[in-house]
């Protein structure tokens, strides 16, 4: 098996728009975990659209909106990185290509929402283990 270049797999996004090409970096360990807490509804840090594409996005955002490329294609590239961040190249490719389907995106967070409370409401329900002071040896 021949491997890829790592920089295919996790390097910086480049997307063509227009003619000209956009290179959208990869997130830092620390964007990360602030993009984690973000989109934890359980915490109160929260982005703007504008905020949430620009920090995505880098440079690029601000590239994109100089050069007055539409919104739509702007938050496209947001959710690239995002889904790259998330799930990978492949994923971060498949939504360039074919968008998000708001149906698609809305069942998926829907779904999320139902795990997330499903694991909460188990997590609180789950008996601890009960504690013995007797160790038991055993038979030969």
């Amino acid at each position: 098996m021949s491997f890829r270049d790592f920089a295919d797999i996790v390097g910086p996004i480049v997307l063509p728009i227009k003619g000209k090409r956009y290179t959208v970096p990869t997130l830092t360990i620390e964007q990360g975990i602030h993009l984690h807490k973000v989109m934890n509804p359980d915490t109160d840090e929260s982005m703007t659209d504008p905020e949430f594409y620009a920090f995505l996005l880098g440079d690029a955002f601000d590239e994109m909106t100089a050069d007055a490329v539409s919104p739509e294609v702007i938050a496209r590239a947001a959710f690239v990185a995002l889904a790259d961040w998330q799930s990978g190249r492949p994923a971060a490719e498949l939504i360039w290509e074919q968008g998000i389907d708001p149906k698609a995106l809305q069942a998926a967070v829907e779904v999320a929402e139902a795990l997330t409370s499903k694991a909460t409401a188990e997590a609180a329900k789950t008996p601890s283990p009960e504690r013995t002071n007797t160790t038991k040896s055993r038979r030969k």
